[in-house]
C-alpha cells in the first residue's frame, strides 16, 4: 500500500495532467466565431435620396466581429436602391455568376468580369450569370429605408442564402 507521500504526488500529477487536457477544450467552447454583423434589417437610405429606377449604390456597413475582435465600420458589401414603381426596390451589387461587382449602365446592369447583361429591375438578359441579380428585402419606417442585407451563393442557379 502506498503511503501518504505519493499519493498526494500521484494526485497532484493527475491533477496537472487534467488541467492541462481542459485547456484545449475550454478554447473550443469558449470559441467566439465569425460575425458579419449584418444580422436583421439595416438603415441604409432616406427614402428621399432615392428617385424612380435611377439605381444609387450604398455601402453596407456594419461592426464586423471575428472571435473577440471587433472591426468597425467595416464595409461587408453594397446594394443597388432605387424606386420601383414609387416604392424602394433593392439588389444585390454583387453578379451571381462568380460575386463581381455589377455597376448600372445604359438600359440595366452589367457585370464587367464575364460580360453579363441585366435589365433596369436586374432579370438577367444575357451572359454567365445563372440567375437574375438577388432582390433583397425592403422595408420603410418613418421616411428611412431598410434592407435584409443576405448574401447568396454564387455560381448556381437556386437563390440559396450563405449569411450576411
Amino acid at each position: 500500500m502506498a503511503d501518504d507521500g505519493s499519493r498526494a504526488g500521484r494526485r497532484a500529477l493527475l491533477v496537472a495532467v487534467t488541467g492541462l487536457a481542459a485547456i484545449p477544450c475550454a478554447r473550443l467552447i469558449g470559441h467566439a466565431p465569425l460575425d458579419s454583423g449584418a444580422r436583421g434589417w439595416l438603415r441604409l437610405a432616406n427614402v428621399n435620396d432615392l428617385v424612380e429606377s435611377q439605381p444609387k449604390r450604398f455601402a453596407v456597413i456594419v461592426d464586423r466581429k471575428d472571435g473577440w475582435v471587433v472591426e468597425k465600420g467595416a464595409e461587408i458589401g453594397a446594394v443597388w436602391l432605387f424606386l420601383q414603381g414609387g416604392k424602394p426596390a433593392a439588389l444585390s451589387a454583387s453578379c451571381p455568376h462568380l460575386g463581381c461587382g455589377v455597376q448600372p449602365t445604359e438600359g440595366g446592369f452589367t457585370c464587367r468580369c464575364h460580360d453579363s447583361k441585366f435589365d433596369p429591375i436586374g432579370k438577367r438578359v444575357y451572359g454567365t450569370a445563372p440567375r437574375d441579380l438577388d432582390a433583397l428585402e425592403t422595408r420603410v419606417t418613418e421616411g428611412e429605408v431598410f434592407v435584409r442585407f443576405v448574401r447568396f451563393r454564387a455560381g448556381i442557379k437556386e437563390r440559396v442564402e450563405v449569411g450576411g
